[in-house]
């Protein structure tokens, strides 16, 4: 009996110790989904330690993930978007792509936008990014993706740090 209360209290204190935020940490990172199957297996993976670097440097996420449709009774993508965003609990970028029909939408959370870490201007260049490599260079407008919000958090960071150091 001693011993099984013993390893009650070990197994109790393990998981104080690691909070919820430490156990969900581990099981929440986004990754690239690649239902549609539009990229290789080599570019989900450049993209998925780019993934990993966001959220080690910045605790963002950046989820992409890729359908082969949209559901008929979708009326509105944008809004479809910001649902997957808040259902996949997303704290960062989310971009869906969308074979059926072709489309793509790009949605980033409040608090990584009044952070300064992802803008309204990242969203279009992003756009930029997936309307010329998309059709003939699926694999380029994913790694693409991946490292421009990388550099874009990197840049938004940097510039915080130069304006707070100059005030």
């Amino acid at each position: 009996m001693s011993n099984t209360l013993c390893k009650l209290g070990l197994l109790v204190g393990m998981l104080l110790l690691l909070g919820p935020s430490g156990a969900q940490e581990k099981a929440v990172v986004p990754k690239v989904r690649d239902e549609a199957m539009l990229f290789s297996a080599e570019a989900i993976d450049k993209a998925n330690v780019i993934v990993a670097k966001i959220k080690e440097k910045h605790g963002k996420d950046l989820a992409i993930e890729t359908v082969k449709e949209i559901p008929a009774n979708v009326k509105d993508p944008a809004a479809w978007a910001r649902d997957r965003f808040n259902s996949n609990h997303v704290d960062g970028v989310y971009v869906v792509i969308s074979l059926q029909p072709k489309h793509f939408e790009i949605v980033f959370g409040n608090k990584t936008g009044a952070a300064g870490l992802f803008t309204q201007a990242d969203v279009t260049e992003v756009i930029a990014i997936l309307k010329k490599n998309l059709r003939d260079n699926r694999d380029e407008a994913l790694v693409s993706v991946a490292n421009y919000a990388l550099a874009a958090m990197d840049g938004h960071v940097t510039a915080v740090a130069d304006l707070k150091e100059v005030t």
